[in-house]
């Protein structure tokens, strides 16, 4: 509440498009001219201000931004020009820089991007030539590289893909499962990962590492979607110019 409160404040200066609070005490604004700010708890650097120092006071963090997306402390920001940048806790690989260490300034991670899907501990982006790129725990195969083993750098794992959608959860034996479905350009459904519950429904119960079709002509989504993530967009009518 005190949160939209200080935002009712600061609209006299600054025309406010969307408002979007994380699981981790901080709160991000995109503002109609593609600037983004941001509050709060910066544990770990999330906020992108190349510290971990708490801020109480709305500051701009970035600009040319269309949209966020987060999972837990990690924060991705798709600038106009399709570039990608990460900031935050990178625990387990996930915004593809190499390494697992912690990111507390605002990084470009990749490039040509048009959608960021997350879940909590893989991150995957589908590029605008549809293909789907991956990195992060990938600790049931979610990721479909033919492993079940942690990736640190970005790597390509399907291509003419047009929707995916990403499934983390625990179950009520203690049981944690990663799925990932991908719709292609062609309506076949493409699917990978832990399978532990016939989730992938191809018939079995067996954990899949490697991107297997399951059904032909199942039509087509207008757009991607995750269980555990949340994105905002910023109007794309103007724009300022792309830089950190």
């Amino acid at each position: 509440p005190m949160a939209f409160l200080y935002l009712r404040e600061i609209a006299n200066f600054i025309v406010l498009y969307q408002v979007y609070s994380t699981s981790d005490f901080d709160v991000f604004v995109l503002s109609t001219d593609n600037g983004l700010w941001a509050a709060g708890y910066n544990q770990y650097g999330e906020l992108g201000t190349g510290n971990t120092t708490a801020l109480k006071a709305f500051t701009q963090v970035l600009s040319g931004v269309q949209s966020i997306t987060t999972s837990g402390s990690n924060i991705f920001a798709l600038k106009t020009d399709s570039s990608l940048w990460a900031t935050g806790q990178n625990a387990e690989g996930e915004m593809g820089t190499g390494n697992t260490t912690e990111v507390t300034a605002w990084k470009q991670v990749l490039t040509g991007v048009q959608n960021v899907i997350l879940n909590s501990y893989d991150s995957y982006v589908i590029k605008t030539d549809n293909s789907l790129w991956a990195t992060g725990l990938n600790k049931y195969g979610e990721q479909g590289n033919g492993t079940a083993t942690q990736v640190n750098t970005w790597s390509q794992v399907l291509t003419g893909v047009q929707n995916l959608a990403v499934s983390s959860g625990l179950s009520s034996t203690g049981y944690t499962e990663y799925n990932s479905f991908a719709i292609k350009t062609d309506g076949s459904l493409w699917e990978t990962g832990g399978n532990v519950y016939s989730s992938l429904g191809d018939g079995t119960s067996s954990q899949v590492n490697t991107w297997k079709n399951t059904a032909s002509g199942t039509g087509s989504s207008s757009s991607s979607g995750s269980s555990s993530t949340s994105s905002t967009s910023a109007s794309s009518t103007s724009s300022t110019s792309s830089t950190s």
